[in-house]
């Protein structure tokens, strides 16, 4: 696949908001909003075309970990809210990460 057809894809999928149906269906309801948004901005910036626009592999690892813990602290909020049941994560508007 050409990777400008994927880019651009991928940023149509963001910036109309359909990103959510590209989304492995057994993640969809358990990434934290605020997760998605991490990872979606740290690959968005690994596609730019402009090497000197891409992160280094450190902001990558730096970002990817910052994603991690705020899943974590969301979990950890929903399941202090409800310790018996299974959470679900609401879906928010995710193209204003891009622009």
């Amino acid at each position: 696949m050409d990777q400008r057809f994927l880019y651009r894809w991928a940023c149509k999928c963001i910036e109309n908001g359909t990103i959510y149906s590209i989304i492995d269906p057994y993640l969809k309801g358990k990434i934290a909003p605020q997760c998605l948004k991490k990872f979606l901005v740290i690959a968005y910036s690994c596609v730019q075309f402009e090497e000197n626009k891409r992160p280094t592999m450190g902001e990558v690892e730096v970002i990817l970990e910052l994603a991690l813990e705020l899943q974590k602290q969301a979990e950890s909020e929903m399941e202090s809210t409800n310790p018996q049941g299974e959470f679900m994560c609401e879906e928010v508007s995710l193209s204003y990460c891009f622009l």
